[in-house]
């Protein structure tokens, strides 16, 4: 059993060399002991939304409302800027949407996100399928990558595209309210819907247990290593996602190791930070080296429990 008080500690440490809004939470899945911080607050999530798509994909797949086979078009419409290869190729490509959600959570691709966002029903699918019946009651997925980026980076059709290139390259204003979740709609949760999200898939309630276990096996795909999975063993087990969005930098998954699992969120919003860490983390994400730190430390101390 882990010791939940040493671990809170250390994320407390972890807060304390942040001026950004932090927030954290642990599960230990064996004992169901759990620890967080602002963990009922909302923050800015960026591409770990990604990991309520994927749910609700793999929800209508169980239920035949989609063939993980089907062919669908890359058409020039989803296409999106940020992360991801498919935006960068030829008009026309064509992918199974199971291969979509793979590049979703691989690499994060936004163009993959937005024919998966598209093809699940959007939205609506997401709310009333997933989140209202998991309680996430601070939990909103009302964008696709395209419109987030544009939302966020305040991006507006008169601007040039030397502007909208400058804006997603240097970042959006400090106190942006749509990173401080002031705005009606958004991609945001808390640590604690995150935490009632992946601990639903571990346990295999999320439709049944193969529907879970497939999710999981999709988010095990995700290459970013810079984060939890950073100073881990190879033999710990992580189904993880990522997410940036200016100085937004989040990290959520389940680690599975020798002596149990437990899940691990880590949601940094860089944009209510000091003028001198928001001006500095967009250059060197100091956050995602103090993730790693935090990741390493409790995986010590789960495994020396």
């Amino acid at each position: 059993m882990a010791d939940i008080s040493e671990i809170r500690a250390l994320a407390e440490k972890t807060q304390s060399q942040l001026s950004g809004k932090f927030g954290f939470a642990f599960c230990d899945l064996n004992s169901g002991e759990e620890c967080s911080i602002n963990g009922g607050e909302t923050f800015p999530i960026a591409s770990a939304f990604k990991i309520f798509v994927l749910a609700e994909l793999y929800r209508q797949a169980a239920a035949g409302m989609i063939n993980l086979k089907e062919k669908i078009v890359c058409d020039e419409k989803f296409r999106s800027g940020g992360s991801g290869l498919l935006a960068s190729l030829a008009p026309g490509t064509v992918l199974t949407v199971y291969d979509y959600a793979v590049l979703m959570m691989s690499i994060s691709d936004n163009t993959a996100t937005n024919i998966i966002f598209d093809r699940i029903g959007g939205r609506d699918a997401i709310r009333r399928n997933v989140l209202e019946p998991l309680g996430l009651n601070c939990t909103h997925v009302d964008f696709n990558c395209t419109e987030l980026m544009n939302k966020y980076y305040c991006i507006t059709p008169d601007m040039s595209p030397e502007q909208v290139n400058a804006r997603s390259a240097n970042g959006t204003d400090r106190n942006n309210p749509w990173f401080t979740c002031e705005m009606g709609e958004g991609n945001w949760s808390s640590p604690k819907d995150m935490t009632v999200m992946l601990r639903t898939l571990f346990e295999g309630r999320w439709v049944d247990k193969e529907t879970s276990d497939a999710v999981l096996a999709v988010m095990r795909t995700c290459q970013n290593s810079s984060r939890i999975t950073k100073y881990l063993p190879y033999s710990a087990k992580t189904a993880h996602k990522t997410g940036s969005l200016d100085r937004v930098m989040t990290d959520a998954g389940v680690i599975v190791t020798s002596k149990g699992a437990y899940t691990f969120t880590f949601f940094y919003n860089g944009n209510t930070a000091s003028a001198e860490e928001y001006d500095a983390a967009y250059k060197n994400f100091r956050s995602e080296e103090l993730c790693a730190l935090l990741s390493k430390s409790i995986f010590d101390v789960y495994m020396n429990s």
